[in-house]
């Protein structure tokens, strides 16, 4: 598993209106979404390996795999004959004991009534460790009893089927596999300059590589606190759960398009966990709350199928967008464990921000530094940065909407000893904030 991290920006509002001479850029407004993307594969977030407890010969097998069952369903059966009769002998066996301890204590008396002698209390000892005995092997058998019978221990989905009629069994053997079809997490790997933008509750989306028209919230769920080091590169495993994905989710969160404003987002690099699709369509995700949706425009200019639904979906900023969406996903449609996806998880998302390229800004004794031009002349001007995305940084202060900003490579700044001059430029690291 593989992450990289890409940015989300407003066209429009890029902040990078290049003269023809490619030499200035105009400060501008816009929003800018930092996500670190990954790649792995679905897994249940919920599964139970189920066994008859005991040895014995099964009777019956009630379901196959792909069932859907419910809480308390019978699933699978033992021959209890033998089982039967053993639980028998145990309740045999408690009663006897209880009676030889009973007349353990009894005290020895004569015609007359009169006692004999006292109980003896090492005799009474023993009775009542073998009644103990005798109760644990009867709480034993009434367990193999009640598990030869295999019931479902919630609502799900039956993944594995491992036994038939006839088979001899070993105790424990797993009969019966069941997994939650609602519930999915991925493990994906966070490289270290990274993990500590995410923290549990950070929100994320998923899509399934085989069903690219869906979208599904998720977020994040854990981060280990143990690191994975491969040829030196530390990376951290997180756990990103997805929302309770069932029909009716599945139906709201087919890709929309949005109207007006779009986010042009770039191309996902795919991960370990599959392929990238390389036909380039042309398609839309969500403006899901705090999210700009994603589009995608490919050099043929095709456009994938959507289904028809229309709704209110809030954008980025507070702002509502009308939603148009067609096509619907494949009727029973549901997720399946060991599906490749791709994960987005929202590091940072910044709205109505001033944006300025990262090849205008100079670096210089840990402060930053711009040319304003102004007449035809630049000037060197100290700004406060913010988070950039490799590309284009926030700008916090030092520059108003509307400035013009020099963009020329390698440019020229003044150090602060010996009036020499030195060429520097912006260090230039996705998703890392510049310090402020």
């Amino acid at each position: 598993m593989t992450c990289i991290i890409a940015a989300l920006l407003l066209p429009g509002c890029t902040g990078k209106a290049e003269t023809s001479t490619g030499s200035t850029a105009t400060v501008q407004r816009g929003n800018l979404n930092i996500n670190i993307l990954a790649s792995g594969n679905l897994l249940t977030s919920h599964e139970e390996k189920l066994d008859f407890y005991s040895a014995g010969t099964v009777q019956e097998v009630l379901v196959k795999i792909g069932d859907a069952v419910e809480t308390g369903k019978v699933l699978a059966k033992l021959d209890t004959a033998t089982l039967e009769s053993a639980l028998v002998d145990a309740q045999i066996a408690v009663k006897q004991d209880r009676l030889d301890l009973e007349d353990a204590k009894d005290v020895a008396t004569n015609a007359a009534g009169e006692a004999t002698g006292a109980p003896n209390p090492l005799n009474i000892e023993i009775k009542e460790q073998e009644l103990k005995k005798s109760q644990v092997a009867l709480i034993e058998a009434e367990k193999k009893l009640q598990q030869a019978t295999i019931v479902a221990p919630f609502t799900g989905l039956i993944a594995d089927v491992n036994v038939v009629p006839g088979d001899q069994v070993a105790a424990d053997t797993v009969a019966v596999r069941m997994i939650d079809p609602v519930n999915f997490e991925t493990d994906v790997l966070v490289n270290e300059t990274q993990i500590y933008q995410l923290k549990i509750g950070t929100p994320a989306t998923v899509q399934v590589v085989a069903v690219p028209d869906v979208t599904f919230l998720a977020t994040v769920k854990l981060i280990s606190e143990t690191p994975t080091v491969t040829s030196n590169v530390v990376n951290y495993t997180v756990t990103v759960a997805l929302d309770p994905v069932d029909a009716a989710a599945i139906q709201a969160l087919s890709t929309v398009q949005t109207t007006p404003s779009t986010t042009t987002g770039r191309v996902r690099t795919p991960g370990a966990g599959g392929q990238a699709p390389s036909d380039n369509r042309t398609f839309s995700r969500p403006a899901f709350p705090g999210q700009q949706s994603d589009n995608r425009t490919a050099s043929d200019n095709r456009t994938s199928s959507r289904r028809s639904f229309t709704g209110q979906a809030p954008a980025a900023g507070g702002q509502n967008q009308q939603v148009q969406a067609t096509t619907t996903p494949p009727q029973n449609f549901r997720l399946r464990e060991g599906l490749t996806v791709t994960i987005s998880i929202i590091a940072e998302q910044r709205a109505d921000i001033l944006l300025v390229p990262n090849k205008a800004i100079t670096s210089r004794g840990g402060k930053y530094y711009v040319q304003l031009v102004s007449a035809g002349k630049a000037a060197e001007k100290m700004i406060q940065a913010g988070i950039t995305d490799g590309q284009n940084t926030e700008v916090v202060s030092g520059l108003s909407e509307g400035d013009v900003v020099s963009t020329a490579t390698n440019i020229a700044t003044p150090t602060t000893t010996g009036g020499s001059q030195q060429r520097q430029q912006t260090p230039s690291i996705p998703g890392v904030g510049f310090p402020r």
